[in-house]
């Protein structure tokens, strides 16, 4: 099997001054357990074994099991197994970027638009809508049934008391009021996204671009037909909990790479 591509010592942290870099609040949040992930990536692997195995069907007839599997074993790299996960990085990035620039346009910063993408093609060439459709129409729906007025959009907050630092995605008044938002287009809402907001709210209070009772707001916007837009809030009270939880992680963080 090929090896994981490598790193840089720096992957998951910003350069807050020159030569200073501390850990994004995502790459912290990335020591919690995330059971749900775990099963994606397991279904995602059995998935591609599945399909690269179909491929290889007729050299098995042909050839028998022996000369199969170690056809198999040579195709089963570490891109052949992950095929997909880039899909999905790709398909959010895809809609933050479009959703940026619209905001960025509508505060007067003359944004260039991305165009998304209509359609996809799967691995057996089977044509369908892009996923990425069904994330902006929710995105859209959210915008239509609300009244979102963007003040910052992608907003880079840092903690010198904790050493890290964090991007919002967005500071909007949402039905006249002030609040911080950030995007998913994940299956579900899940905890770690509470703490990351959490987290933000508490690096730009400490910035100094937010009240420390800056409601926060976590927009998820799906991209499987049939499901539908949510946006689950962050109670402040929940904040020092919360916060807890995040500053455990860093712990461990710091723990697992020494910094």
């Amino acid at each position: 099997m090929s090896p994981r591509p490598t790193r840089s010592p720096h992957e998951g942290e910003y350069e807050i001054e020159p030569g200073v870099f501390v850990p994004r609040v995502t790459r912290i949040l990335g020591c919690i357990n995330k059971p749900a992930l775990v099963g994606w990536a397991r279904n995602t692997a059995r998935d591609n074994t599945i399909r690269e195995a179909g491929a290889l069907f007729a050299l098995a007839k042909a050839t028998g099991a022996a000369a199969f599997m170690a056809a198999l074993r040579k195709r089963m790299s570490y891109a052949a197994l992950t095929a997909g996960t880039e899909d999905a990085a790709d398909l959010g990035t895809m809609l933050h970027l479009r959703v940026e620039a619209e905001m960025r346009a509508e505060l007067g910063e003359g944004a260039t638009i991305p165009e998304l993408p209509q359609t996809f093609v799967d691995h057996d060439g089977v044509e369908s809508p892009h996923p990425v459709q069904n994330a902006y129409g929710s995105y859209l729906a959210w915008r239509k049934e609300h009244r979102v007025v963007p003040v910052r959009a992608e907003v880079r907050v840092i903690s010198r008391l904790l050493g890290c630092a964090g991007t919002v995605d967005l500071f909007a008044t949402v039905d006249d009021v002030l609040t911080v938002v950030d995007y998913k287009t994940s299956k579900a809402v899940y905890a770690e996204y509470l703490v990351q907001l959490a987290a933000y709210r508490a690096l730009a209070v400490e910035c100094g671009v937010a009240d420390e009772l800056l409601p926060a707001l976590v927009a998820r916007f799906p991209k499987t037909a049939g499901d539908s837009f949510e946006a689950v809030p962050v109670p402040i009270e929940d904040q020092p909990r919360l916060m807890a939880v995040f500053r455990a992680a860093l712990t461990l963080y710091k723990h697992n790479f020494g910094r």
